[in-house]
């Protein structure tokens, strides 16, 4: 998703970083056993926002063990294990994957090809396991390229990426899936319009096209998130509640902001 939907963990307590980095370190350790090491590359909170929502809706069983790794080797870390982070590990996979074709795409070059050959297998392996959610993903991102190359606008990009985040969402189970894909599309909405913000200045430079036409309104952003906030309140949730406000409420603007200061624009 990016890399915009992250906790701020100064405003986070002691016993909730824990908990979130525990998921983190978990999310990690399935991404390693389910697809092997190359496929650690791919983490990112982003997912770990998923597992929370999931987990905070169907309340799965979990397990949590110990345990050090390569880039925490002096230290053993804390990780949660349940039927969602594994889950979260196979989107994972199957987002980075089609980020990868798109770069390959729109830049080319040897850095491209060989993180699609890296991928290539864990890709096919997620894919086996939820074939059609991943032809589906596949589908409604091509349509978004092909909205891109249209220039058909921002709207029509932020409505095929909402379907993109409604179709991860929504993991299978009967019981909440219509109000996971509502929730997940307007998450998806707000983070394709502040990707489209991140990438306006480089673009501009170097001629690319961007959805935006002018610099996006803060406004703009402000009233997407309040749907996504207003439809996480509606949500039975109680588990990881907090933590979840804490991302929706501060987390999501820490870019935005460091945004706001490169460019030297008024906070």
């Amino acid at each position: 998703m990016f890399g915009y939907i992250l906790a701020n963990k100064d405003a986070l307590s002691e016993a909730q970083q824990t908990r979130y980095r525990s998921l983190y370190c978990g999310l990690c350790q399935a991404l390693h056993s389910r697809y092997g090491t190359v496929a650690r590359l791919t983490l990112s909170y982003d997912m770990v926002f998923l597992v929370l929502i999931l987990s905070g809706m169907y309340e799965p069983e979990e397990t949590e063990s110990r345990g050090r790794c390569l880039i925490h080797p002096l230290k053993s870390r804390s990780r949660v294990h349940s039927r969602f982070v594994d889950y979260a590990a196979d989107m994972t996979v199957l987002l980075s994957y089609e980020k990868v074709l798109d770069d390959r795409r729109d830049e080319g070059g040897v850095g491209a090809a060989a993180a699609e050959k890296a991928l290539k297998s864990a890709y096919a392996k997620a894919a086996m396991r939820h074939s059609e959610k991943a032809q589906t993903i596949s589908a409604l991102l091509g349509q978004l390229y092909a909205a891109e190359e249209q220039r058909l606008g921002i709207d029509a990009g932020a409505n095929l990426f909402g379907d993109v985040m409604a179709e991860i969402f929504d993991c299978g189970e009967s019981l909440w899936g219509s109000r996971l894909r509502e929730f997940g599309a307007a998450l998806g909405r707000f983070v394709y319009v502040l990707d489209a913000y991140a990438d306006f200045t480089e673009d501009k430079k170097r001629g690319r096209y961007n959805p935006l036409e002018s610099n996006a309104d803060e406004s703009v952003l402000e009233v997407l998130m309040g749907e996504v906030a207003q439809l996480f309140e509606a949500l039975p949730i109680v588990e990881d509640a907090e933590i979840i406000r804490n991302i929706i409420y501060s987390g999501v603007w820490l870019r935005y902001r460091a945004e706001q200061k490169k460019r030297g624009e008024s906070q």
